[in-house]
């Protein structure tokens, strides 16, 4: 019984993970835009836009990996790539934070 739930938890997980980072892969090239945007507007150079469009392939890559963990047969693969998916997600996520901070200081 409690296999089961484990096994259900981690496929739902899994889910979350593909459209959350999906999700954010797309947040990132909308900042990057509007980003964009408003450097032509102010002429203000900036790496912000840089690190956030290496930020989206990291979460590409996150939800690219959580969709093979949930196609994966073999449990050993399936665990594998679960918990790569996660790390990457976790790491994207941070960097993230921290370009943010830049842009923000950047900005004033």
């Amino acid at each position: 019984m409690q296999n089961q739930q484990d096994e259900e938890f981690e496929r739902t997980l899994d889910v979350h993970i593909m459209s959350v980072s999906a999700t954010l892969v797309g947040v990132c090239l909308m900042v990057i835009g509007i980003y964009r945007v408003s450097n032509k507007l102010t002429s203000v150079n900036s790496l912000g836009d840089d690190f956030l469009a290496l930020d989206a392939l990291g979460f590409l890559a996150s939800c690219m990996l959580s969709y093979f963990a949930l196609r994966a047969r073999e449990k050993r693969r399936q665990k594998f790539l679960e918990k790569l998916a996660d790390r990457i997600f976790l790491t994207a996520l941070s960097f993230m934070v921290l370009i943010s901070l830049l842009i923000v200081y950047e900005l004033m």
